[in-house]
């Protein structure tokens, strides 16, 4: 913590850098409020209050910000829009906070640059989005968020942890890299096409489509890799390809439909 911020926590005012009363009509003994004074004695608070408050790097989302700049943002399109700027790859790593919106980000979403975003949920049970999905490149993460769209990706790496999915189900493909792990609850997952790496570890409740399927590795797949430990699902796996790796998977009955 600042040292300028732990003195504006414990010092009165007097005290701090010994600041007096500025001048007004009246009082001709006061320190001129000029640019020195406001320099000296109360930028410096603001400034390290703001570092605070505004980390680098990291773009905020709320509803209620429609009427101030960035880095806060009214939609989570507009934030990441804003990210792509900022730089892409692994050195240059972006947080979009997603603050509690009263219903849920409903617009659909399209990831399709070579950035690393961290998209990070308040909570995932006040932080919705709704809207269909498409990820086809770059490096994403979702993190304490619920997901109720739809989900396709086509390309790069995506991981969900601690989130929750009741969408109509994920689709992969395109040689992509998805890790779900630590969640609650997801749709069903259908994977499609070669070379794709999908690693699902410590999922509660994976839902089932009308065929009693949870996991789906369609049929013609001739590699990949495909991971599932320490998850049940409400169906079974569907095996177009057998999975590299099955270790303590159960079916179960589905949870409450709360999330």
């Amino acid at each position: 913590m600042s040292t300028l911020l732990t003195d504006a926590v414990a010092k009165t005012l007097s005290q701090l850098a010994a600041i007096t009363d500025a001048q007004y009509p009246g009082d001709t003994a006061g320190t001129d409020a000029n640019a020195a004074y406001f320099t000296g004695n109360v930028h410096n608070y603001i400034k390290d209050l703001a570092k605070v408050l505004i980390p680098s790097r990291t773009l905020f989302v709320s509803p209620a910000y429609t009427d101030i700049g960035e880095p806060f943002f009214d939609s989570p399109e507009d934030a990441y829009t804003y990210a792509n700027g900022l730089g892409s790859g692994s050195a240059n790593k972006i947080t979009i906070k997603l603050r509690t919106c009263a219903t849920a980000y409903t617009a659909a979403q399209v990831f399709n640059t070579s950035g690393y975003v961290i998209f990070k949920g308040e909570s995932r049970h006040a932080v919705e989005l709704s809207g269909a999905i498409a990820i086809s490149a770059g490096v994403h993460i979702f993190d304490g968020i619920h997901l109720s769209g739809a989900i396709t990706i086509t390309g790069g790496i995506v991981i969900f942890h601690n989130c929750t999915h009741t969408g109509t189900g994920l689709a992969i493909s395109g040689g992509s890299t998805v890790c779900i792990e630590d969640c609650d609850r997801w749709g069903v997952i259908t994977v499609t096409g070669n070379n794709n790496l999908l690693y699902v570890e410590n999922v509660k409740d994976i839902a089932v489509d009308g065929s009693s399927q949870s996991i789906i590795l369609t049929a013609g797949i001739t590699g990949g890799t495909y991971i599932v430990r320490n998850t049940i699902l409400q169906g079974v796996i569907k095996e177009g390809v057998a999975p590299t790796e099955v270790i303590n998977v159960s079916t179960g009955t589905a949870k409450p439909t709360t999330y």
